[in-house]
């Protein structure tokens, strides 16, 4: 069974030491369930390309797993009790 949801993606964009910036992002996707895993899929248009990019949020009992395809390829796993920094340079 496929539910209809809306997505709000929360997520920091950091700059200098003083200049950080909360973004939201939402998404129209849906939501199902499959052997006892939770997924939640959606489409991301990538500013700046005509390509979209579609992304699916994996929800397992202690991993959630985000997975983009098109315009961005990556996969981003986080497990439970981990901490996870990123530094783009």
């Amino acid at each position: 069974m496929n539910n209809d949801v809306t997505i709000a993606i929360k997520g920091m964009q950091f700059g200098s030491a003083e200049a950080t910036e909360s973004i939201i992002d939402v998404y129209d996707g849906i939501f199902f369930e499959k052997n006892d895993v939770k997924y939640v899929m959606y489409h991301e248009s990538i500013e700046g390309t005509n390509q979209d990019t579609k992304c699916m949020i994996k929800i397992g009992l202690n991993e959630v797993c985000v997975t983009k395809r098109g315009a961005v390829n990556v996969e981003m796993p986080f497990k439970i009790s981990r901490v996870y920094s990123a530094v783009r340079l």
